[in-house]
Order: C-alpha cells, then sequence, then structure tokens
C-alpha cells in the first residue's frame, strides 16, 4: 500500500485532534489518542509536527481557514448593513455546528492554560472579525439605518459577546439548543436598540 503524503497525514492528524477536542473536551488531546485515531504510533505524529503545541496551533489555523472565508462571503452579498451582520452571525455559528471543537478552542480556559501563545493567535482572529463587523455597522451609521451617536467598535464586541455566549450555552450547557431561534431573538432585541428612530 502507498504510503500517505505528508500533506494528507497532516490533515488526517489535524481532523483527528479537532474531533477528540469537539467529541470529548480538551482534557483528551492527547498525542496518543491522535495517534490511535490516525492509526499511526505516535512517533509518526511527531514526525509532522514536533510537539502537542504545534498541532493545536494547526488545528486554530485550520479553523480560521474555515471561518474566514465564510464571514467574508456573508459580509460581501447583497443587502443592508443589518441584513449583512445577521448573515455573518449566523454564518459563525452555522461553522460552528459543524466543528465543534471550535467553541472548545475558543473559549476552554484548560486549553489557554496549556498553550499560552493561543491566546495572542485568538485574539488576532478576533481583531479580522471585529474589524469585519465594524465596517458594516459604519455602512449602517452612514446610510442612516443604525444610530448615528452608535458606537461601532462596541456594538462589535457586543455581537461577538452574543457569539461567544450562545457557543458557550450550546456546546457546555445545552447541546440541543436551537441556536437559530436564539439567535434570531437575540438580534431582534439587540437590533431594536441600534436601529436609527
Amino acid at each position: 500500500m502507498a504510503r500517505k503524503s505528508a500533506a494528507i497525514r497532516k490533515e488526517e492528524i489535524i481532523r483527528a485532534a479537532l474531533e477528540l477536542i469537539g467529541r470529548k473536551g480538551a482534557g483528551a488531546l492527547t498525542t496518543g489518542a491522535i495517534a490511535d485515531a490516525v492509526g499511526v504510533s505516535q512517533a509518526a505524529v511527531f514526525r509532522h509536527f514536533p510537539t502537542k503545541s504545534a498541532i493545536v496551533f494547526a488545528c486554530v489555523d485550520w479553523i480560521g481557514d474555515q471561518v474566514r472565508p465564510a464571514v467574508d462571503t456573508a459580509a460581501a452579498e447583497p443587502g443592508s448593513p443589518e441584513q449583512r451582520l445577521r448573515r455573518i452571525i449566523s454564518t459563525l455559528l452555522a461553522v460552528s455546528r459543524h466543528i465543534p471543537a471550535m467553541p472548545t478552542t475558543m473559549l476552554s480556559r484548560e486549553m489557554h492554560a496549556e498553550f499560552p501563545e493561543l491566546k495572542e493567535m485568538l485574539r488576532e482572529r478576533r481583531r479580522g472579525l471585529h474589524q469585519t463587523l465594524v465596517v458594516q455597522l459604519d455602512r449602517g451609521r452612514a446610510d442612516g439605518t443604525l444610530r448615528p451617536d452608535l458606537e461601532s467598535g462596541t456594538a462589535a464586541y457586543l455581537l461577538m459577546g452574543m457569539v461567544h455566549s450562545l457557543l458557550f450555552r450550546w456546546h457546555h450547557i445545552d447541546h440541543d439548543l436551537d441556536l437559530d431561534r436564539e439567535v434570531t431573538v437575540m438580534l431582534d432585541i439587540l437590533f431594536d436598540g441600534l436601529i436609527r428612530r
């Protein structure tokens, strides 16, 4: 049987790590468990990733590679700034549903304690999302649909906080939570305060 290329094996390791994090939590992420899931030795895992940290950072990059294009597409589609903001938030939640490791990677104290550099990696990605939201909020202020006194930066953090709280509830408290319904209700309440009267 032909040996798999390094790129394919790396992808398998990343996906196995994400599956472990999503299904069992950060504590289940060991190189032994990853090796078992992929069907290779731990030595083979370390040939592709020199440390466990390198695997985690590759997972974060992989998640970012799924999130960023999806958010950019949602932000570029036709519609009002409010419609675009709603699409961006819904897109973030949809991606999270398909990548259960995403909430744990973003919100787990355990992971952040074990991998301190993770905080800065995520901070950088949050800056990009924050800027995308600010652009749409500024457009809403400029076209008169949102309040002229709106602090776009603060409102963007409010939207991001809403996503974090929903993901936390869904992932850690109530996996049966209807995310679509919850996000619609929360955005209705939020935009009621943001829309110009």
